[in-house]
């Protein structure tokens, strides 16, 4: 017979029942886990976070990057782990037409035995999972710097205000080559760890600030790297 009762059905009977409370009472769905889309680096960009009221709407400004791609598979995985591919892939989105451009229901799906145990394993996985996204992050800040700067230093105003704070043609000719190098470097090594990525940003602003410019420093930061 207890398998035939409904419990939400039967708490609301009950309720009436009593005659405690005059209040409607009213059951609200919710997402039993985070929904969020596969991003670069194996990260899980979380939209709609775990215990969500159904149904729900959420936006968030997403770009690219590779530079000058015209189509985009999006996989949508839900989970609470950092890492992507350790999530339940729900399935893809592809979308296509994008003018190129430089980068910048519970039972139905998973059992609440197996949603228990993906919200175990984010806890027991949620240092090494911070690690992992703090690394990916890091990858993204470099290539996102490098990828401005070459950008910028390509303008004709720019190198002439370079030029006006110290830097000769032999300085802008070695800042041309460490950019392309540092962008082929991040290419080469998309697992680099963050010690490394950090140490790789300091090479860069050494070639970018040299020491014998320190008094132009400040002006040199805000032309190439944005600092204030």
């Amino acid at each position: 017979m207890n398998g035939l009762i409904n419990p939400d059905g039967a708490g609301i009977l009950a309720v009436k029942l009593s005659g405690v409370g005059d209040e409607d009472v009213q059951l609200i769905d919710v997402t039993p886990l985070s929904l969020g889309v596969w991003c670069r680096g194996d990260v899980m960009a979380v939209l709609i976070p775990r215990n969500s009221p159904i149904p729900t709407k959420k936006q968030r400004l997403f770009s690219t990057s590779i530079d000058n791609i015209t189509s985009l598979a999006i996989y949508v995985c839900q989970g609470e782990r950092g890492n992507a591919s350790e999530n339940y892939l729900l399935g893809e989105l592809d979308l296509s037409g994008f003018p190129p451009a430089p980068r910048g229901k519970l039972g139905s799906i998973l059992s609440k035995a197996e949603i228990e145990k993906m919200i175990a394993d984010a806890e027991r996985f949620k240092l090494e999972d911070e690690a992992h996204v703090k690394k990916v992050m890091a990858h993204r800040a470099l290539d996102q710097c490098v990828s401005k700067m070459r950008t910028k230093i390509k303008d004709y105003k720019v190198r002439l205000s370079l030029v006006k704070v110290g830097l000769n043609v032999k300085d802008l000719v070695s800042l041309d080559h460490q950019i392309k190098e540092t962008l082929e470097w991040l290419d080469e090594n998309p697992d680099a760890e963050q010690a490394e990525l950090e140490d790789k940003k300091s090479e860069l602003y050494n070639i970018c600030i040299p020491k014998k410019f320190h008094h132009a420093a400040k002006d040199l930061l805000k032309i190439i790297f944005e600092y204030q």
